[in-house]
């Protein structure tokens, strides 16, 4: 059951709410810094930056998966991916 408050519709329930903006522009945001490094990296014509296993890249590579790893884990482990979740708009409530 909804209820609504001032004009908007506001769930009732204990569904985690996302709200939509602010996952897009988070995916904006990451989009840009990825684009801005691959900019930096070409107009400051650094070369050698295909090897992996050197350290300046496997270190960031190793923390990037683990973070990942640690990430899922925790999805997994609280089990969010069967909870319903309550999409959210510019505060109107989507589903």
């Amino acid at each position: 059951m909804d209820a609504t408050i001032a004009g908007k519709i506001v769930p009732t329930d204990d569904r985690q709410k996302l709200s939509v903006e602010f996952l897009l522009i988070s995916s904006i945001i990451i989009v840009v810094s990825i684009a801005a490094v691959e900019y930096l990296i070409k107009a400051n014509n650094i070369t050698d930056i295909n090897q992996v296993l050197s350290v300046g890249q496997f270190i960031p590579l190793m923390v990037g998966i683990f973070g990942f790893a640690d990430i899922l884990f925790s999805l997994w482990k609280e089990k969010m991916y069967q909870t319903s979740i309550c999409w959210v708009l510019f505060g109107h409530h989507l589903s």
